[in-house]
């Protein structure tokens, strides 16, 4: 049974916030706590969102942070979230509230077609101060933002810590600040890629209008007019050309992180939803 939670730390997300729970309330067994906290005991925790939680434990938590702030500022609900046409975003968001769906089917999360596997990261310099500050540290949400690998406070590398973020990972609740190992700084060498870090976080940290009907492609395409980029009708767009200036903007980045036409075709189009392309579109054309 529960019996109290630690509060939560800023930016933190709420796998990180029931680790640290699970760590300091003594149970002797990984199962007791997972049934405490969740409704169904095979669960595996989702480091990114919120599993379907017990009833008693919703009750206890909510007291403490109310859901909508929890999916807002404890999930990465921002990032899948946010260039949602309006009424998914807003179902997605009323689903996740009221602990009704798998956000992973309700929200524009990238499929990643590689072998590779995605780990929670870390700034050293970030953990060096909270430890200073708090004692230990913790996930930060902003750490673990699709195509970043820099801490744009600090400047430097994201490091890769041992907790994968995937489906299919054995169910367990990391204590982050136990699996910390490598604390040596980076310097960022890359300045276009750590402008690009400060503006995706800066859209992520954002407050969100739930209510908003534009829809990203049309958004962007309202910012060509007066660039060659578009006819002067605002009609057609010079695709070519743009994808040209485009790939010149960010000729020093990483081949993968540089999108192809297609891709380009189908944001403006309305069909894609990646938040970190949409941000890279979205610094070029210098949009605050």
């Amino acid at each position: 049974m529960i019996g109290f939670f630690p509060q939560i730390y800023p930016n933190e997300l709420v796998y990180s916030w029931f680790a640290r729970y699970f760590c300091r309330s003594g149970y002797t067994a990984y199962g007791d706590a997972i049934a405490d906290l969740y409704e169904k005991h095979t669960v595996r925790p989702d480091v990114e969102f919120i599993n379907r939680l017990d009833k008693g434990a919703e009750k206890i938590i909510s007291g403490m942070e109310p859901m909508e702030k929890l999916v807002l500022e404890h999930t990465m609900f921002p990032n899948y979230g946010r260039f949602l046409d309006a009424g998914r975003r807003q179902k997605a968001f009323r689903c996740m509230v009221r602990q009704e769906g798998d956000a992973h089917n309700l929200l524009a999360i990238p499929v990643n077609r590689s072998s590779s596997i995605r780990y929670v990261r870390y700034c050293p310099r970030c953990v060096a101060e909270d430890r200073e500050k708090y004692g230990e540290t913790y996930i930060h949400r902003v750490h673990q933002l699709m195509g970043i690998d820099t801490c744009c406070q600090h400047g430097c590398k994201l490091k890769d810590s041992v907790i994968p973020i995937m489906g299919k990972a054995a169910p367990r609740l990391y204590v982050f600040d136990d699996e910390i190992v490598d604390m040596e700084v980076e310097p960022a060498e890359n300045e276009t890629e750590l402008r690009l870090a400060e503006y995706v976080t800066e859209v992520f940290q954002a407050d969100m209008d739930m209510g908003n009907a534009v829809e990203i492609g049309t958004f962007l395409h309202s910012k060509l007019s007066g660039t060659p980029y578009v006819s002067v009708r605002g009609e057609q767009r010079n695709i070519s050309l743009f994808y040209q200036d485009y790939e010149r903007y960010y000729q020093d980045f990483p081949k993968h992180k540089v999108m192809e036409l297609w891709q380009i075709q189908k944001i403006f189009n309305g069909y894609r939803k990646n938040a970190y392309e949409i941000c890279q579109i979205a610094m070029f054309l210098k949009i605050p």
